[in-house]
């Protein structure tokens, strides 16, 4: 789990593999995306609480770096 250092808002990390976005004063949660081969633990807020950026699982053998716009919940590679 990791906070947002400007929201009151959390990112985690589950068994299905998900990234989860939680905002805690609505109590609203979203997944922002989903590896089919390894769980997401590589991930943390931008300074600005408005991204986060993760490691995502491609292959089995291969991981990316990604960014996650919380505004929309809109993923980005960014990485290889």
């Amino acid at each position: 789990m990791r906070v947002s250092p400007k929201f009151d808002h959390v990112a985690i990390s589950n068994i299905r593999n998900e990234l989860i976005f939680v905002d805690l004063e609505s109590g609203k949660c979203k997944v922002l995306d989903r590896s089919e081969h390894t769980p997401l633990w590589g991930f943390n807020f931008s300074p600005d609480g408005k991204w986060i950026a993760y490691e995502w699982s491609a292959t089995l053998h291969t991981s990316i770096i990604k960014l996650a716009r919380l505004e929309d919940g809109k993923t980005f590679p960014v990485t290889r």
